[in-house]
């Protein structure tokens, strides 16, 4: 009797503690929204980031993000449109982070004539994030690497159509197909 009251004993405790683990793990906050300049997003972008493994030292993120660039901003001479998805390693305690991520990005430009070029391209980074645990205020700043992959581009030439492979960096006017590219979010973490 003596052994069944104590296996009991120990097995109530025990999940007692899980169940006050969980606790703990809930009143992190994971979402943030925020505005990123340059970055995966290329020239500016709206991005959603939800923390993974926040009870582990190394914290994980994904990031989702849309870009936008008009034509009015004269850069490659069209209208930009994209979206990029990153996995996020993070290093830190409380709210100042080492962020290390691998990010691939898709970008469509269109001079508004019968051309339309889809690029894609890898990101990896590095950089700072200030991230409270609470929520709040989110800041973060990168440096990004803009690796070129194979890209397709459509022209129309009368009643022909053709598809050719094109790199990124022909729309940029950069030339390389690795470029270094800083960044600046500002958000809020709910």
């Amino acid at each position: 009797m003596k052994n069944t009251l104590l296996l009991v004993s120990i097995l109530i405790a025990s999940f007692w503690s899980i169940s006050q683990e969980g606790n703990l793990k809930s009143t992190y906050e994971i979402n943030t929204i925020y505005g990123e300049v340059f970055g995966q997003g290329f020239g500016g972008s709206i991005n959603y980031d939800k923390l993974v493994n926040t009870d582990r030292k190394i914290m994980n993120s994904h990031t989702f993000g849309l870009t936008y660039i008009p034509e009015v901003f004269d850069f490659g001479g069209g209208l930009y449109l994209g979206g990029h998805y990153a996995y996020n390693y993070l290093f830190g305690k409380k709210s100042h982070h080492l962020e290390l991520g691998l990010g691939l990005s898709g970008l469509y430009t269109n001079d508004w004539g019968a051309n339309g070029t889809f690029y894609t391209y890898l990101t990896p980074k590095i950089g700072y994030r200030y991230q409270r645990q609470t929520g709040g205020l989110f800041l973060k700043a990168n440096v990004n690497v803009l690796i070129a992959l194979f890209s397709f581009q459509k022209s129309t030439l009368g009643e022909m159509k053709g598809m050719n492979a094109v790199f990124f960096q022909e729309a940029t006017d950069i030339g390389f197909p690795i470029v270094p590219w800083p960044s600046l979010g500002v958000g809020y973490t709910f």
